[in-house]
């Protein structure tokens, strides 16, 4: 799991994943000092901000919990990682408003797009 920002929203969410069973857990956040905070006080590793559009693609879920002005992980950055993993879903989880994935990443085969007012429902 990737987790985009280090906040309360995401800290929580982190948490819960772990309680559930999620083994891996990358952390990456704008800001590199509380990125490594969280992943140490987690027990998971920390990835540079740069480096996130890059690395989508060794994460099975993408939970994304910025307060970022608009989206930081494009529908491009989805579709390159899905070439390098055609046959492997990605989960992209949006807890942020407004939000942290571009909705058009949500038609690419095997993306699967979930953002507040799903989890509502």
């Amino acid at each position: 799991m990737l987790l985009l920002g280090a906040g309360e929203i995401g800290e929580k969410t982190a948490k819960a994943f772990q309680s559930r069973g999620a083994a891996r857990l990358t952390v990456a956040s704008r800001t590199a000092e509380r990125a490594m905070g969280l992943a140490a006080e987690l027990g998971a590793s920390a990835l540079p901000w740069e480096l996130v559009p890059t690395r989508l693609e060794d994460h099975d879920i993408i939970v994304g919990s910025t307060a970022a002005s608009g989206a930081v992980v494009t529908a491009a950055h989805t579709a390159t990682a899905m070439r390098a993993r055609p046959a492997q879903p990605l989960f992209l989880i949006d807890l942020a408003m407004p939000r942290d994935f571009e909705p058009a990443a949500a038609e690419l085969e095997n993306v699967f797009l979930y953002n507040l007012d799903d989890l509502a429902k």
